[in-house]
């Protein structure tokens, strides 16, 4: 999957479909039915259509005639094989179990917002504000997770495989709901003689917004995490907010300078680069 899109300009814009793999270890039931029930407790959603061949059910997911909201495509259960996750369980941290779990499952069924970064106002088409997609595909996947129960969640957009419990809103908290759209992950930097890492959030590009990175050596790993992990959550809360020459509060109450440029480690995006007094 592509985690973004980018302008003639070179402006960033958001991914136009943000997709989630539902991993199961049998062939699920796909009934549309169960599914239209599910969402429609949780939005005033018409009744499916699927598509002319047949690939896949679109579900409308609230607005009015002036205003519709966007369509939730759900693609029919797909034989799956392990490989395709191997990149993502890679940056999977904190479910022990999640490479023996993927490595059980047959089949997946597809979940995208078509078109999510979009919607329209009086006619007219615009970029749709992220925390509405954000809030949109939780209320969505948190239906269609209860329904159909998968083994686990492969996410694109973030290289990460998450547990089904991430999508559960009712088991969700604060220090949880970004887990869906949002991965730090961790590289060694090679020939490095002071065991030197690039870490960075992967996620917030899809949605329009500047993922963060750093690289460090010498620092507490998980500490280094928590702050990207944070500062990430802000970014996601407040939007593009954070500026070229800005601080924000480091590990141990340290001032780490912020400076805008292209990330270190692919997908290419724009990042927040941060960095502690001693790094420059």
């Amino acid at each position: 999957m592509t985690d973004h899109t980018t302008g003639g300009d070179g402006e960033q814009w958001p991914s136009r479909a943000y997709m989630f793999d539902l991993l199961f270890e049998h062939e699920p039931d796909f009934d549309v039915a169960t599914m239209v029930a599910a969402l429609r407790r949780r939005f005033d959603v018409a009744q499916p259509r699927h598509s002319d061949d047949g690939h896949f059910v679109g579900f409308r997911l609230g607005g009015t005639n002036e205003r519709p909201g966007p369509f939730l495509g759900v693609f029919p259960p797909a034989p799956f094989q392990a490989t395709r996750a191997d990149e993502a369980l890679q940056q999977t941290w904190g479910w022990e179990s999640a490479r023996n779990v993927v490595g059980r499952c047959t089949h997946s069924v597809l979940v995208s917002d078509l078109l999510g970064h979009l919607t329209v106002n009086d006619g007219a088409l615009e970029q749709a504000p992220h925390i509405d997609r954000v809030e949109r595909m939780c209320r969505a996947l948190d239906g269609l997770v209860e329904v159909l129960r998968p083994a686990a969640v492969l996410c694109p957009a973030i290289q990460c495989v998450r547990e089904p419990a991430v999508f559960a809103m009712n088991d969700r908290d604060a220090a949880t709901v970004i887990d869906p759209f949002l991965n730090v992950r961790l590289f060694r930097v090679e020939n490095s003689t002071d065991d030197e890492v690039v870490m960075d959030t992967l996620g917030l590009a899809a949605l329009g917004l500047p993922d963060i990175q750093c690289r460090v050596s010498g620092l507490d790993l998980g500490a280094v995490a928590a702050l990207l992990r944070d500062t990430g959550a802000y970014v996601l809360q407040h939007g593009d907010v954070i500026e070229h020459g800005n601080t924000i509060g480091g590990l141990n109450g340290q001032p780490w300078a912020c400076r805008r440029g292209p990330a270190l480690v692919g997908p290419a995006r724009e990042v927040i680069g941060i960095a502690p007094p001693t790094a420059g």
